[in-house]
């Protein structure tokens, strides 16, 4: 047979398409669990890194916030240590 009918080819394409992803896939199932162990490494490091930024930030708060109420503090003392303005009193007509 030399030549095939148009059915038939197009079958064998479709049969080859299918075979080539299913190779693809299989490879994918076998490489992706290794992957993923390979990844734990840099995941844990990550976590660490993470961790570690989370106490720099909690740091940066805890003095920010002693800065916020320093300064809320000495406006008040300010504000309390002037005498309110008065006004002058109204001229008699």
């Amino acid at each position: 047979m030399d030549h095939l009918s148009g059915s038939a080819s197009i079958v064998m394409v479709l049969g080859l398409v299918a075979v080539v992803l299913t190779v693809v896939l299989v490879v994918c199932w076998i490489v992706l669990p290794f992957a993923v162990i390979g990844m734990r490494p840099l995941m844990r490091e990550q976590i660490a890194l993470t961790r570690a930024t989370n106490e720099l930030l909690k740091q940066t708060n805890d003095v920010l916030r002693k800065i916020g109420e320093d300064q809320l503090n000495q406006t008040q003392l300010l504000r309390s240590s002037v005498p309110a303005p008065v006004a002058p009193p109204f001229p008699r007509p």
